[in-house]
């Protein structure tokens, strides 16, 4: 297994200190393209040396179970020592997916949004805010409701990366029916025509967001693990 190179940069925690401060990220790193890319808190660099030293040898020892373990536990402790919970989205690690061109199948009830629909929302997505910021949504319309959502985490201006981040949220009642599938299609295939490439990253034991994914024909890009804590109330 090829070691990986490790490139490393400090992050401002002046906000650790900041009692108005309402989120702290100590640790976040993302390896891709054979490189692991730290982005930490200069007081959290003991720990960080740590992490590496036990587990730096190469991407499966650095996004294991027993390193995001070790990791929750001890940058755990040290975002207590500053008044903050560590988040559960910190227990495990998340991967990027890029997709390239759409795979999947635009249902007829996919359409694109522009703000000013009359239609129940059931997935709780501010549509009217994210429209007239520049952000791209598909919906499925299904009776009248908004079903499923795929949206761009960004507005699309001239300035946006290349790649571009998407979610998707589907309601309860109309999960497992392909909406979700055919909202993303539809999102893609548009930013692919725009010169985009879509990236969907889900947690890796969230196996529904994988398999929607790999389904896609999407290909690991990057994998991501950060600790994230919030003030403790």
């Amino acid at each position: 297994m090829a070691k990986l190179k490790t490139v490393m940069k400090q992050r401002d925690e002046t906000w650790l200190y900041d009692e108005t401060a309402e989120v702290a990220v100590p640790f976040e790193m993302t390896v891709r393209g054979g490189e692991a890319f730290i982005e930490y808190y200069p007081t959290a660099k003991p720990l960080v040396d740590e992490f590496l030293q036990k587990f730096g040898a190469c991407e499966a020892f650095l996004l294991s179970a027993e390193a995001v373990k070790w990791a929750c536990e001890r940058f755990g402790a040290f975002l207590e020592q500053h008044g903050f919970w560590m988040s559960p989205d910190s227990e495990d690690y998340y991967i990027g997916y890029a997709l390239d061109e759409p795979q999947g199948q635009i249902l007829p009830e996919i359409t694109r949004l522009a703000g000013d629909e009359t239609y129940t929302d059931l997935t709780e997505t501010d549509i009217e805010g994210l429209c007239a910021g520049g952000y791209i949504i598909y919906a499925a319309i299904v009776d009248n409701n908004i079903a499923a959502v795929a949206n761009t985490g960004e507005p699309i201006a001239e300035e946006t990366p290349r790649e571009v981040e998407i979610g998707v949220d589907t309601a309860e009642k109309y999960r497992r029916r392909g909406y979700g599938k055919a909202c993303v299609t539809a999102l893609v295939r548009e930013l692919h025509e725009r010169g985009y490439t879509a990236v969907y990253e889900c947690a890796s034991e969230n196996t529904a967001s994988v398999g929607l994914a790999e389904s896609l024909g999407g290909k690991a890009a990057y994998r991501k693990f950060y600790i994230v804590g919030f003030r403790d109330e």
